[in-house]
């Protein structure tokens, strides 16, 4: 039916916009969208316009009828057609006989199908947004216009759908980033380079202290190193021969060009061979939260899901051959109760393989390397009964990867957490321990990142939340509201105190009325208010209401700083 949908929008812009090329039209989750080159170019307000145009194609009843014609007939049809784009697609297809749908008489194109029998099964449908695009998905190719839409096989679905939409829009972190302080957009600082507000540098380090306390528990070692690397020493470990489009225009100190990092793997690798090590040091696990830079293109860019600069956990585990699994085991563990811990339930697992027949352009090591380093990843999730996807393409230059793909409210999915088996690195960077029996042994690198990005994992997370953080990570953790300026006195002691125990609160001592304070609180979903009057100060107690809008009492302040630290995990 979407599908359907697809080929009857792309009817409706020709009929719109003679001579308009179109790309491609494929289905996705919940509808279908279609990348085109008009005449003249469309705009979000010309989207009702064709809509109607759909539906008097749709209310025409036209048969979609598969006609298989000769490849060379194919060739001519199209170009007679002035289809530039579909005669690109009809050279990447080997078949000697090729599918085209006509729907009635007017409208051809090239499709495998399958599709509904006529226009007038299809009803339940929206145009939702318009969206610059690139033929193929590259940039370097021609510029195309991207109708999307949505369809159902009811209306309540598709009223359902649109209400969710509204709803979520409001959760748009670029949008609550600004209403709550947390990151500004400044172009003049410029694209992609996001800057944290006093309350998203609070939300960063607790989350960071929270990973850092968890990953010292698990005997982890932390580095901190220089943002950016010799180019030579990039070429030395390969890094520029598969990765050079990511990384940031070279620059010149002293001698030597240099390199902004895009991630702290060289440098975890340096630590690890700064001195002679042991079979008895293994696992060694060494770590950095890593300020990286990426080139990513600026039609990519957006708020703090896809930046140019961003904190990365970068983590290695070098262990003997033997511990390889168990390793992964161990790290695979951590990174879905992480998930669980922030209520993120709606991932999948992907593993990311090399694509077949690939040669050194894009991957090192050697075939066997392969083989053990899937092996590993394969063995591990078996033995945890954990299914995966593989994905052709989709592992890192030295090593197969597994990657945590989480779904945001918006249904789209971000890899956060990924994991990557390296036995090729550690040979070209000449890592060595001695084994029990006094022999130098290459070490197993185990690439492994909890939550990737610090400011995408913080994106999703106040979307997810809509902006009402949990207690232990909010920034501002309690606000605290005198009724009346002769209360304020004793409503500084209470933050005082409060801050000594190392809770975040703000007292509001403007000349406004509780209401006001109260409302301005919610609106800034701050976890707790203490509301300070009389009765609080005669009683050395604090009335204290949480956002949901309870009133949970009066409470001894010692009593309220037991319930904050309550919450804090591991607590």
């Amino acid at each position: 039916m979407r599908h359907s949908f697809a080929h009857v929008l792309a009817q409706a812009v020709l009929r719109l916009y003679p001579g308009s090329k179109l790309g491609i039209g494929p289905v996705i989750e919940e509808g279908f969208y279609y990348d085109i080159e008009a005449p003249s170019r469309i705009s979000a307000d010309d989207l009702p316009q064709i809509e109607a145009e759909m539906k008097r194609i749709i209310d025409e009843g036209l048969v979609f009828k598969q006609i298989i014609i000769p490849r060379e007939q194919a060739f001519d049809t199209l170009h007679h057609l002035g289809q530039i784009y579909k005669t690109e697609l009809l050279q990447q297809i080997p078949d000697e006989t090729i599918s085209f749908y006509k729907t009635g008489e007017e409208f051809i194109d090239l499709c495998r199908g399958p599709h509904v029998h006529d226009t007038s099964q299809l009803r339940v449908f929206k145009l939702t947004s318009i969206e610059t695009s690139y033929w193929l998905g590259d940039e370097n190719r021609p510029e195309m216009q991207r109708i999307i839409g949505v369809a159902f096989s009811h209306a309540a679905e598709l009223e359902k759908y649109l209400k969710d939409q509204e709803d979520r829009k409001l959760r748009d972190h670029r949008i609550l980033g600004r209403q709550l302080g947390i990151f500004h957009l400044d172009q003049t600082q410029g694209k992609g380079m996001p800057m944290l507000l006093h309350n998203g540098v609070m939300l960063k380090q607790s989350l960071a202290s929270m990973l850092k306390n968890r990953m010292i528990d698990q005997d982890y070692e932390f580095i901190e190193s220089p943002e950016f690397i010799k180019e030579s020493t990039l070429h030395a470990v390969r890094y520029l021969d598969y990765n050079r489009d990511v990384f940031m225009p070279q620059f010149q100190l002293e001698n030597n060009m240099h390199r902004l990092r895009t991630d702290a793997v060289s440098q975890l690798f340096s630590a690890f061979s700064y001195k002679k090590r042991s079979y008895k040091e293994l696992p060694l696990r060494l770590s950095e939260f890593a300020a990286s830079y990426a080139n990513i293109p600026v039609k990519d860019l957006h708020g703090l899901f896809k930046t140019r600069r961003f904190t990365r956990d970068n983590s290695v585990s070098f262990t003997a051959a033997d511990q390889a699994i168990p390793e992964v085991k161990r790290i695979i563990k951590e990174m879905t109760s992480l998930l669980q811990q922030f209520e993120l339930n709606d991932y999948r697992i992907a593993l990311g393989t090399p694509v077949q027949g690939a040669n050194g352009q894009h991957y090192i090591g050697n075939e066997q390397d392969w083989r053990d380093a899937s092996y590993i990843l394969e063995k591990a999730l078996s033995e945890m009964h954990i299914t995966s996807r593989k994905t052709e393409g989709e592992a890192a230059f030295y090593g197969p990867t597994l990657q945590f793909r989480v779904r945001d409210v918006f249904r789209r999915e971000w890899t956060i957490a990924s994991v990557g088996i390296d036995l090729a690195l550690p040979k070209i960077a000449n890592l060595t321990f001695v084994t029990a029996e006094g022999n130098d042994d290459t070490p197993v690198a185990i690439h492994h990142s909890f939550i990737g990005s610090f400011e995408r994992f913080l994106g999703i997370l106040t979307e997810e939340y809509g902006g009402a953080f949990p207690t232990w990570l909010a920034p501002e953790q309690v606000r605290i509201i005198p009724i009346s300026a002769k209360h304020t006195s004793h409503a500084k002691e209470v933050a005082e105190q409060l801050r000594h125990s190392g809770i975040r609160v703000f007292l509001d001592a403007r000349d406004e009325t509780m209401q006001l304070k109260i409302r301005d609180a919610q609106i800034d979903r701050i976890p707790y208010m203490l509301i300070i009057g009389d009765k609080e100060i005669q009683t050395g107690s604090v009335s204290v209401r949480p956002r949901s809008g309870q009133d949970l009492g009066l409470m001894r302040t010692d009593e309220f700083a037991a319930l904050i630290f309550k919450d804090r995990p591991g607590a």
